[in-house]
């Protein structure tokens, strides 16, 4: 009977994780990219979008004047809350 060496790849498991993130960080930005200035009602969800925008801007502005000379992480915290 023959003895068979089974020889262990080593594979770094942190290279799989990133080439996987970076193909699906490519394939948001096409899809992105496609949904503001390719689709049909580019123009309207670019609108949409600007309009969140700065809505978002302006909740945290308002929210952040009490707090003064506050954080940056309390900051985030508003922007995080406001925009879920």
């Amino acid at each position: 009977m023959k003895k068979i060496n089974k020889v262990k790849k080593t594979v770094k498991t942190g290279t799989t994780a990133m080439k996987i993130g970076a193909g699906l960080a490519t394939a948001g930005v096409a899809a992105a990219s496609y949904y503001f200035y390719k689709s049909k009602g580019a123009g309207k969800h670019r609108k949409t979008a600007a309009k969140l925008a700065t809505d978002i801007k302006r909740v945290i502005l308002t929210e952040s004047e009490h707090l003064g000379k506050a954080s940056v992480r309390a900051k985030k915290g508003i922007a995080g809350k406001r925009s879920k």
